[in-house]
């Protein structure tokens, strides 16, 4: 067989040499869809020839590829951290970033190989994806793994009606958990077990895909380890940098795996759970199980991991019945029944216990616990379930790490600044943000993406900046509010307990007091005037002229409103709301009552309007546009005018934690697991953040 005459997209023989092909329509030429991919008919260490790419990752990049000596279809995976390292378009070595970025790229690089080794000692297990070499070239590493021909259980779902019977789900469980069970016998943990890395091969076979050890390692080194988690499938441990994980880890996930299979839907995030574990039961949603399997599939999913099963065999033994009994340690979740207006459970909603997309769509993983555990809440649950000390729910809430970033409207604030402050904000042509590296506060240039330079090595959060000075919470310092010249110097501490939705107008920084059960404060930009305004719990500091606009905890998360003198406190909205954003005479917010659809109520509570029929989240008014995350259409991102005309859709891409600055929206990209884009207000000049935003 010539070389020539293989189709790069499926590898098959094109005799004929016809430009598109008979077998799958691949068009010979075609481009990469990435200048950062291997270009068609690359040839690697002299006999693995690269055709198209089959997918790719925040981590990694795997092709299809043909063996030249054995004349055999493979699949090779290459090492390529996005936000570590570059490559110039057409060429095939990799160029790691500089400094600590090199230092985490080496690191996750040592252990690429080291899971490619790990994985090579399975060859021939039918559950286990086959690694059949992996070598160094081109500035990174590959491992070369035999090509499976089928679907993932993602895809094999969605062909399924959306669920499985339980025979059918288990059928598809046990051989996982065969898998994993030799793996464990090594000491080696998946962490990232999702019906997106289990594949049904075209006989029916199942095998379990991407280990990502390389993803955990770098994960880890860099403390962001938010960017390697699956919400719902991840338990607990894995979001706490000194989370203890073992067997129960992988054993969560195939149990928020199973759930997922027999009910249509994936359980609540565990943080969620952790607090207030509103998790329906399968039989709630609709699937038919055994009260036996019902518990086995509660003990798997319990929250904290010494309630859960310590071993795959348990596991297994209880699903199939021969564990006729077994204990449960973990109280078992009763769910709430209601419903929104589209028939979805409440419990999936994304909102984590009132804390996603704020005023300018702040989300931050484990801001729910702070706030109940300040509130008393979550001491109470943990003495009535747990009877644990609170220094281990001390040493849980400390180790969170806040997930990202949130967006621009600075309606009512000193310039530059973000209403509701956060983890990004512009000034000028500097963009200030919290960057990967452990959180340190960093700037760099928002247009091109360049230029990052640090400020501060404090793990920076709810990030301000006026004039030559940049304010924020200091998570190195229990959450201290603190300030830093924009050149790194006079680094000072304004506050003495934990700062949150901290936002600056007229040399007055408004923020929620850790200290004092999340009540609303104001600070002078020299630390001095401390003052409460407000005995509410209040979340999501909307300041604009002399009126404070929050959603209040402590009654329902209605919208309320309140002077900055402390005076005239007004209710605005009698239902829930969320994502608030005050602009112009309006609160645009999303009304939780109604499906989380995107509503506006005039400032002081009349002429409620509904602007989508749609659910939105993580909403930044903008230039009298709405940016937003359709939940409907996949998250993708959408805009649209104040009178709810015009809207049009920005992404093609499921997006999340918009960041809107000047010309560009900034957001992460769950397809690419959670990789960093900007894109231009008209949908325009889509391009990868490069630089450690």
């Amino acid at each position: 067989m010539e070389l020539t005459d293989l189709c790069m997209g499926c590898m098959e023989e094109n005799v004929n040499q016809v430009a598109e092909c008979p077998q799958c329509g691949w068009v010979e030429g075609t481009e990469p869809a990435s200048p950062l991919f291997l270009p068609p008919r690359t040839v690697l260490e002299g006999k693995y020839l690269i055709g198209r790419v089959l997918g790719q990752g925040g981590f990694g990049i795997t092709y299809l590829a043909w063996d030249i000596n054995l004349n055999i279809k493979l699949a090779i995976k290459e090492f390529f951290p996005q936000d570590l390292a570059s490559r110039a378009a057409g060429h095939s070595q990799v160029s790691a970033y500089s400094g600590s970025m090199g230092s985490q790229y080496d690191y996750g690089l040592d252990k690429f190989l080291q899971e490619a080794r790990t994985l090579a000692q399975f060859e021939g297990h039918p559950n286990i994806v086959s690694v059949r070499d992996f070598f160094k070239a081109n500035g990174t590493a590959y491992f070369v793994m035999s090509y499976v021909d089928g679907i993932t259980l993602k895809d094999h779902l969605a062909n399924s009606s959306g669920k499985l019977p339980i025979d059918q789900a288990r059928g598809i469980i046990m051989p996982v958990l065969d898998a994993l069970k030799e793996v464990h016998k090594v000491n080696v943990l998946h962490r990232d077990i999702s019906p997106d890395n289990i594949f049904i091969n075209q006989k029916g076979q199942v095998i379990l895909i991407d280990f990502g050890a390389a993803r955990q390692a770098i994960g880890e080194k860099g403390r962001s380890l938010s960017i390697i988690l699956k919400p719902g499938y991840a338990p607990e441990e894995q979001y706490r940098s000194k989370g203890v994980q073992g067997p129960w880890t992988d054993i969560y996930a195939v149990g928020a795996t199973l759930f997922h299979l027999v009910t249509g839907q994936q359980p609540p995030e565990a943080l969620e759970r952790l607090v207030e574990d509103s998790m329906q039961s399968p039989s709630e949603l609709g699937a038919v199980l055994s009260e036996n399997e019902e518990l086995a599939l509660y003990k798997a999913l319990a929250v904290r991991a010494g309630d859960r099963f310590q071993t795959v065999e348990e596991f297994q033994a209880a699903l199939m019945g021969e564990q006729a009994s077994f204990i449960i340690t973990a109280p078992i979740p009763t769910a709430p029944a209601a419903t929104d207006r589209a028939g979805v459970p409440a419990a999936r909603k994304k909102r984590p216990l009132g804390l996603i997309a704020g005023f300018a769509a702040v989300v931050i993983i484990g801001a729910a616990l702070y706030a109940l555990w300040a509130g008393g809440l979550l001491n109470d649950w943990i003495a009535a379930t747990t009877g644990e000390p609170l220094e281990e729910v001390e040493e849980i809430v400390d180790e969170l790490e806040p997930e990202v970033i949130l967006a621009v409207n600075s309606e009512g604030n000193t310039a530059g600044n973000l209403v509701n402050g956060g983890l990004a904000t512009v000034q000028g042509d500097w963009i200030y943000f919290r960057s990967n590296e452990g959180g340190s506060l960093y700037k760099g240039n928002l247009a091109s993406g360049g230029g990052a330079k640090i400020v501060s090595t404090d793990a920076a959060w709810f990030i301000n900046v006026s004039g030559d000075w940049v304010y924020y919470s200091n998570r190195d310092d229990d959450n201290r509010l603190y300030k830093i010249k924009i050149d790194g110097s006079d680094r000072t501490a304004l506050t003495e307990g934990g700062a949150w939705f901290v936002t600056l107008v007229n040399d007055w920084i408004y923020y929620i007091n850790e200290a004092d059960d999340y009540r609303l404060y104001k600070i002078s930009v020299d630390g001095s005037g401390r003052t409460k305004i407000s005995d509410d719990t209040a979340w999501y500091v909307n300041v604009v002229d002399e009126w404070i606009y929050y959603i209040n905890s402590s009654d329902g998360d209605k919208i309320y409103r309140i002077k900055t003198d402390a005076s005239e406190r007004t209710q605005i909205s009698d239902y829930a709301a969320d994502c608030i954003n005050v602009y112009g005479d309006w609160i645009y917010h999303t009304n939780e009552a109604d499906g989380s659809k995107l509503y506006k109520i005039r400032l002081d509570g009349s002429d409620r309007i509904e602007i989508t029929d749609h659910s939105a989240w993580f909403i930044n008014v903008y230039d009298d546009w709405i940016y937003y995350v359709s939940e409907d259409d996949d998250f993708t991102l959408y805009k649209i005018k104040l009178d709810g005309s015009g809207r049009t859709k920005l992404t093609n891409e499921p997006t999340r934690y918009v960041v809107v600055a000047e010309d560009w929206i900034i957001y992460l990209d769950q397809a690419e697991e959670d990789t960093i884009y900007k894109i231009r207000l008209d949908g325009t000049a889509n391009s990868y953040i490069e630089s450690g935003f």
